[in-house]
């Protein structure tokens, strides 16, 4: 006897894991690509929802939003629910619920350390009683102008006003390029470019200077930076001489010479006066002072009625710690054939009139 066993299979339906995540959507408006460009400080506003609607089932979800950073480190932005049709989110964070029934927002200040958002939606499944999630990225080009870092003279950071030896001084220049990366030059004190920098961020410069030189000024700056550095060069040298001739100042008592005079230093340890021709006691040391903004300064020589009325050639010279200045030789009349002279132009002018 034959015995026939029927077995019937009865197919039922299957979801898998991988169809699961496929219906259960997050949408991100009004985004189309998984990039977005923004200005550092400025904030970053994204509307978001589930989008379940090819899912056959309901359920409840889960919503929470991370910034990544160029470390690697995870900023916690916010949570939000979504159960059983109700919106409810985590209060004082990032992230809010537009409406009681939804979508949420993420709305945060971005720096340009931040690289990427992500949310990560986590929910149920009713038919399998597995707990699934998902995620999504949003990459983030934030965008900030280039800046100057530091500026250092021969290894120390520069201040406005940097002293030092004549000779060969090297220039560094350290900047941030800024996204996108702009160029970064050094300038001298007529803005013309000495270096120039395209993919680096160190600029690294040599020049040599002179006493007798145009003492530079110097400029680190990138293209369209809001943060730049300059420098003025004081070269340690004794006291030069600008004015050739002194500017006059006269009263019955005394007499105010005045000079424009290039220095590092405000300070004198000395200053001396000479008549020409030479005569005994004829070389004395006399008051002067310096005033001003290294290195363009002004020197003011006070003379008594005595030796102020003197007339014909004189030499001046100064002493700082570099040592004395070149003598600087110009000729002078008295104030008394000053008021001669002035009397003659005077009178000439009356006859021209008559």
């Amino acid at each position: 006897m034959l015995f026939y066993i029927s077995l019937v299979f009865i197919m039922f339906p299957v979801v898998t894991f991988s169809q699961t995540q496929a219906c259960v959507k997050l949408t991100l408006v009004p985004l189309q690509e998984n990039v977005i460009s923004l200005l550092e400080n400025s904030f970053l506003n994204v509307t978001f929802g589930i989008d379940a609607s090819s899912c056959p089932f309901r359920t409840s979800y889960a919503i929470t939003v991370n910034t990544r950073t160029l470390d690697g480190k995870s900023e916690y932005d916010g949570s939000m629910t979504l159960l059983d049709g109700t919106c409810s989110d985590t209060r004082n964070t990032s992230v809010r619920c537009i409406s009681p029934t939804g979508p949420g927002q993420l709305y945060r200040k971005v720096n340009r350390s931040h690289v990427q958002t992500q949310w990560e939606w986590k929910w149920k499944d009713p038919q399998s009683g597995r707990f699934m999630n998902n995620r999504k990225e949003l990459n983030l080009n934030v965008l900030y102008t280039p800046s100057v870092i530091s500026m250092t003279i021969n290894g120390h950071e520069a201040n406005s006003r940097q002293l030092i030896n004549e000779g060969q001084i090297n220039i560094s220049c350290l900047f941030d390029k800024g996204n996108p990366p702009a160029d970064c030059s050094l300038l001298d004190r007529n803005r013309k470019q000495l270096h120039h920098l395209r993919s680096e961020n160190l600029l690294i410069y040599s020049l040599t200077v002179q006493c007798q030189d145009e003492w530079p000024v110097l400029h680190c700056e990138g293209k369209g930076s809001d943060k730049n550095r300059s420098v003025s060069l004081l070269v340690k040298c004794r006291p030069q001489f600008v004015d050739k001739h002194p500017k006059v100042i006269s009263d019955t008592e005394y007499e105010k010479w005045i000079f424009n005079v290039r220095a590092h230093t405000t300070k004198l340890e000395s200053c001396f006066l000479s008549s020409l021709p030479l005569e005994e006691n004829s070389n004395k040391e006399i008051k002067c002072t310096l005033t001003g903004d290294p290195p363009d300064l002004l020197l003011t020589v006070d003379l008594n009625k005595e030796d102020s009325d003197k007339e014909g050639e004189w030499t001046l010279s100064l002493l700082n710690e570099k040592g004395f200045s070149d003598p600087l030789v110009f000729s002078k009349i008295s104030r008394s054939t000053n008021m001669i002279l002035l009397m003659l132009r005077i009178l000439r002018f009356s006859t021209h009139l008559a």
